[in-house]
């Protein structure tokens, strides 16, 4: 099987972060909730986590770092609790549903939007009720990276929040909250980080005040148990109920697996399977690919065959002996696909990670030949 659909979620996973998974079911218990050894065992491995997690991007402080179930909804606490009645913010022309979605909902309560396609553009959009610019820092599309650090700059000289989604970065660019000048940063665990589905994480800056956002579920957190308020402080208050302590327990081994190898050596060969199959797509007439991005970029390519849908190419290339796992369609990016121009029929997305081999080229090759006779 050549695996192809890293943004989606990565895999495989290193057998670093599976060990951690089941010796988390077996050796954990309910973190906070007691001082008996499982419970503190597991305690401490979440904090291990928030520390690798806040060192990994630059936070400084492991108790700025949230834990969610994935990137989504961590921009939901983000979106929902930083935005009143009357606020607006910026978003890119290329976001995904996980920003667009939220926004939209709050528009009917008073929240509006604007949507930029240059920094400068962006500039020129900031109105005196705006609050925040909210963009992904490489598109789910096409591995396109926005200037994270100039739209953060100009965010702050502005009196804005900056709030980014790292869904397809995270892993696979450098991101630093300091020196990228991000407020809030959300993180999906299973994608570039090779962590299981089912963890992500909301990570704030040490300049944010936290107590700006506004805390969207209550529960128990082991802490302050008698106050019918949540705890004041992060992460507990933003955290009620049980946390998914195998995937926090799988994410931790994955950030340590990335910390130990480095970036560059994670992602080399995703890099070097894009570059080779994007020469292999140039080479047939009737493929159009769809903003190719060079380096710095999220390993990623988007194309369209002249003439077939693009879930019959999907399904065309998952069928035969070996099986190459792509997806179609339109990658709950509205924005982006009205961007492209690809709005009709959607396309289909190639992306590349930890896992991969340029040999896998080839064979992508082979089967592309055979479906276009």
């Amino acid at each position: 099987m050549l695996y192809f659909d890293h943004a989606a979620t990565s895999w495989p996973k290193p057998p670093e972060v599976r060990t951690a998974v089941l010796r988390a079911l077996d050796d954990c218990g309910n973190p906070g909730r007691s001082s008996y050894g499982m419970s503190m065992r597991a305690a401490e491995m979440i904090y291990g986590c928030r520390a690798a997690a806040a060192k990994f991007f630059g936070s400084g402080s492991p108790e700025r770092v949230i834990f969610t179930q994935n990137a989504t909804h961590a921009l939901n606490i983000a979106i929902h609790g930083l935005l009143r009645s009357g606020d607006s913010v910026l978003i890119s022309c290329r976001e995904h549903n996980a920003v667009l979605r939220p926004l939209y909902a709050l528009s009917e309560r008073g929240v509006r939007y604007d949507i930029f396609h240059t920094a400068a553009e962006c500039a020129g959009l900031i109105k005196p009720d705006t609050k925040a610019v909210i963009c992904a820092h490489a598109s789910n599309l096409t591995g396109r990276a926005l200037p994270i650090r100039a739209l953060g700059a100009l965010a702050h000289s502005r009196g804005l929040y900056m709030v980014v989604d790292a869904a397809q970065s995270a892993g696979h660019l450098p991101v630093n909250l300091i020196e990228d000048n991000i407020d809030i940063l959300c993180v999906p665990g299973h994608k570039g980080l090779l962590g299981p589905m089912g963890s992500g994480m909301l990570i704030a800056s040490e300049s944010f005040d936290l107590s700006a956002l506004e805390c969207l579920t209550q529960g128990g957190t082991g802490t302050l148990s008698l106050d019918p308020a949540m705890p004041p402080d992060p992460p507990e208050r933003f955290e009620s109920g049980t946390l998914s302590v195998p995937a926090i327990a799988g994410l931790r081994a994955a950030l340590g697996f990335i910390g130990e190898r480095g970036i560059d050596y994670i992602n080399e060969p995703g890099r070097r399977l894009r570059a080779a199959v994007l020469e292999r797509l140039r080479e047939f007439r009737r493929v159009r690919l769809y903003d190719v991005q060079p380096e710095p970029c999220a390993p990623i390519l988007l194309f369209n065959v002249e003439g077939m849908e693009s879930e019959e190419v999907c399904a065309l290339l998952g069928g035969g002996d070996e099986e190459i796992c792509t997806r179609a369609g339109y990658h709950c990016s509205p924005l982006g696909h009205t961007e492209l121009g690809t709005l009709e029929h959607g396309a289909v997305r190639l992306s590349f990670g930890y896992g991969n081999d340029i040999r896998q080229a080839d064979v992508f090759w082979k089967r592309m030949r055979e479906i276009l006779g």
